[in-house]
Parts: C-alpha cells; structure tokens; sequence
C-alpha cells in the first residue's frame, strides 16, 4: 500500500502542492494531498471489493438517527419515545434496531402521502368520513390521515402482532378516538396466511403474508370489510406488501370492492408484475390516477368537484 501510494504521489501533485502552498497556504496544500491519498486508497479498496463508502455512510447515519431517542417502558416493552408536530399530545414509540425509524421519517418528515392529502383537498368534493388503513404497520400513516381529518371515522388493519400492538400504543398516544384496529391480512378470502420475512429488506416493514392452511395470521376479505362498514369509504390506503396481487387478481372481485371507494392510494410492489393489471381495474372502473413517486393516487371520476361547482 505505501508503494501504491507514493507512486501517486508523482510529479504532478508536488507541482500542485507547491502552487497550493503559495497561494493558499501549507495547511490548504496538504490538506489537498491528504485528500488525494484517501480517494486513491478508497478507490484501491474498492476495487478489491474491500470498501463501500455508500454503505458505510449508511450504517453511520441509521447510527446517529437514534442518538436523541429516550428509552421508555410501556406495557413490559423497551421502546423508544419520538417527538412530532403530528402528535398535539404526546410523542409516539417506536422499536430500537427495527424498520420504525424509516417509516416515521417516511411519514412524517418527508410526508410522501403530502400530495395525495392536497389532492384529496382540492377534488374530492364530500367531506372525508371514512378512513380505511390496510398494512397499517404501527399507525403512523392512519395518524397523518387524522391530523387532516380528524373527525373522521378510522380502521387500520394490520397482521403483524407486534405491528398491530404497537400500532395501538400510537394512536392512543395521538388521542384518537374513532379508530378502529384488526390483526388480521387483507385478502380475497377469509383463507388463513403465515408469514413471509423474505420480502426486501426482511424488517418489519417488509414481512409480507403467503396464503396456508396451517397458518396463524386470519385473512379478512376487503370486498366484505368494505361492505361491513355500510357507507362508501372516502380514503381507502393500501400498503400490503405485494398483497395487492390477491385483490386485484380477478377482475369481477376488484371491480366489486373498487365501486365501494371514492379515493384511494397504494403502494405498487412492482416485484410481482401487477402494475398493468391495477391500472386496468382503475380504468374499468372509472377512477383518474396518477404515480406520486412510489404511490398510485387515486379518485373515482363521479366524486370529483365540479368545474362549475
């Protein structure tokens, strides 16, 4: 490595020292050529396979990210307390070493479900009443939709139980007090599914549901949770890890369930190739739609403000 090194070190850089030197002063010039020796070894390393700059930043990051969180004990739970101008009361909890992190950035500080909340503001011509959350891991999207609708009826689904326990912890955190929450997997079926912590990156935001009979985890149909609630659903998210394949299979099943909703957004898991397929159930169906990077925005044209309204 120091023969590596000095060989750089050619003629080229001691006339760029020398010039640094003069103009600069020494501190700058070496300064420089210390500069130029880590991107050469950097650059060697990598090479060999050996380092990833990107990577290591990463780790660092996800690191410091947790550095101003307080541990908390909650229900026999270590849990950790973050503060948000989403929460008028509390702070909401998330798990150390976990997924939660991201999500409330995700939600709350990049807010990706900003320009669906805009644009539900400026066409959807009924109030919002109905507020159906599927994949509503622990809460943080259901809570963003009642910041903005806080009259609103709410129902999140989630099958995941430390998900779905954690999900109520936050909402009641967020003084909810409408809301509704069911452990079970959003389906086609009540068919029974087990999980599946292979899908991305294998944490809890990830774990995706696979249909078996000797599975745990209930499946709820949506087309019946839809008709449960015996009233249109104003918003309607759904974020099931490539689940959305179940739902949207069957074109009479989609369009069934797809008539009972007036906005939707869902997060396309393009790994199982059913874009095509929802975009056609949204035609068919008479919806306008439009991608918010990895959103599907959604509204059923007769809900929509009338231009001369």
């Amino acid at each position: 490595m120091p023969i590596l090194v000095l060989k750089k070190l050619n003629r080229k850089t001691i006339k760029e020292f020398n010039y640094l030197s003069q103009k600069l002063g020494i501190f700058s010039a070496l300064f420089f050529v210390f500069f130029k020796i880590k991107l050469w070894i950097k650059s060697f390393l990598k090479s060999l396979g050996f380092y990833s700059s990107s990577k290591i930043l990463e780790k660092i990051y996800n690191s410091l990210a947790w550095i101003d969180l307080k541990p908390i004990e909650i229900q026999n739970l270590t849990l950790l307390s973050i503060s948000s101008n989403f929460s008028k009361y509390s702070n909401f909890y998330l798990r150390e070493k976990s997924s939660d992190l991201k999500v409330f950035n995700q939600i709350f500080v990049t807010e990706e479900y900003k320009p669906f909340i805009s644009f539900i503001n400026n066409n959807l011509k009924d109030k919002v009443g109905l507020i159906i959350d599927c994949g509503a891991n622990i809460g943080f999207s259901a809570i963003y939709f009642n910041f903005f609708f806080p009259k609103a009826r709410l129902i999140l689904v989630e099958p995941f139980f430390e998900n779905f326990e954690l999900a109520k912890l936050n909402c009641n955190a967020a003084r909810i007090e409408n809301y509704e929450i069911i452990q079970a997997g959003i389906s086609d079926t009540s068919e029974s599914f087990e999980f599946n912590s292979n899908f991305r990156d294998s944490l809890q935001w990830s774990i995706s549901l696979t249909k078996s009979h000797a599975g745990n985890i209930k499946g709820l149909s949506i087309l019946n949770l839809l008709l449960e609630q015996n009233a249109e659903v104003d918003i309607l998210k759904i974020d099931i890890e490539g689940g959305e394949v179940i739902i949207f299979q069957n074109n009479e099943y989609s369009s069934a369930w797809l008539k009972l909703v007036k906005c939707l957004v869902i997060e396309i898991h393009d790994e199982f190739g059913i874009r095509d397929s929802i975009n056609k159930a949204l035609l068919s169906n008479n919806f306008l739609f439009f991608n918010s990077n990895e959103l599907t925005i959604a509204i059923r044209k007769d809900c929509i403000i009338s231009k001369d309204a």
